[in-house]
């Protein structure tokens, strides 16, 4: 079974920008789609709880409303703005947090030679570099807490690329109360997870988004913004090119862009947090604390009592989200 080593704090990768006109090779060979649920596939989420736990081992999680990746934010928000895919997220209660796990048919595929899929992966695996101390690491995931709709939220999101820091010229550490957690996904091979110390913590402000396009493809912002949202990450690489030729690559400020993006989407983000809240009320109900949200691509949204124990919590952890501590 594929393994998911946690490394405390991780870092992400750092920007190596190539001179313009760099010809890239199209992606080919085995990419993630999921890398947790690839790694750890009885509960993704784990490396979470592990990364939080180990960076900081008073955290109380009994404190937190809602735990979930990004992924379902952005899914239920698309439901809510009437422009849903398939999708199923499943859902436990344990105490007062609700925890949402990602689920998807495939969690890695493999692009054989001559299939074209683009230059995405080819574009970060050569614009960017592992600081030291972090080689051979296959992603780099960071786990940020927020209010949002009047839920506490740990949302855990993949980093792309690591910029200089606006004001110190290099990455600084972040206040632990707001960033509580990353992680480095490293290949491996023991049977069960395993936490190291490796990188540093980064500033949020440095953390950054990579996209790639056809020159005569604009990015479509309106599927950008609320990713970004969402991680609250406010730099973005865009990397243009002609046939895998990158000669127009721009790096982008967007804190303005989502400022508008949030002024535009009150209504859809408190449909988001009502919707947040009425599934969190339905696996409450449910005899097993467990409930599955299932959209077909439509207009309706079912959610249903869970009728299997996949994604079981490791004891340990549902004891942390149980038992409040006394402040």
């Amino acid at each position: 079974m594929p393994v998911l080593p946690n490394s405390i704090s991780g870092s992400p990768p750092l920007w190596a920008p190539k001179p313009l006109g760099t010809r890239l090779t199209p992606d080919t060979g085995l990419v993630f789609i999921d890398q947790n649920a690839y790694r750890n596939p009885n509960y993704p989420l784990e490396p979470l709880f592990r990364a939080v736990h180990s960076s900081n081992p008073s955290f109380d999680f009994s404190k937190i409303d809602l735990i979930t990746d990004r992924n379902n934010l952005r899914k239920l928000l698309n439901f809510v703005t009437g422009n849903p895919k398939s999708f199923r997220i499943e859902v436990e209660r344990v105490g007062r947090t609700t925890v949402f796990t990602r689920c998807e048919e495939k969690t890695s595929e493999n692009i054989p030679p001559g299939e074209f899929r683009g230059f995405g992966h080819q574009f970060e695996d050569n614009y960017t570099k592992w600081p030291p101390g972090t080689e051979g690491s296959t992603g780099h995931h960071r786990i940020i807490r927020y209010k949002f709709g009047g839920l506490c939220c740990l949302v855990r999101f993949e980093v792309d690329v690591c910029m200089p820091d606006r004001r110190t010229a290099a990455p600084v550490e972040d206040d632990l109360s707001e960033l509580v957690g990353g992680l480095a996904l490293h290949e491996d091979n023991p049977s069960q997870i395993r936490t190291t110390r490796q990188g540093n913590l980064v500033s949020q402000s440095s953390i950054g988004e990579v996209k790639t396009r056809a020159a005569h493809r604009q990015l479509d912002m309106s599927d950008v913004l609320p990713q970004l949202w969402f991680s609250q990450t406010s730099r973005l690489v865009v990397g243009y090119h002609r046939g895998g030729r990158f000669d127009d690559v721009k790096q982008l400020q967007m804190d303005r862009e989502l400022e508008t993006w949030e002024e535009s989407n009150v209504r859809n983000l408190q449909k988001l947090a009502e919707l947040l809240g009425k599934i969190s009320d339905a696996a409450k109900g449910a005899k097993n604390g467990k409930c599955s949200v299932i959209c077909q691509g439509g207009s309706n949204l079912d959610i249903v009592e869970a009728s299997t124990e996949r994604y079981k919590l490791p004891e340990d952890i549902r004891k942390k989200l149980a038992v409040s501590k006394v402040t």
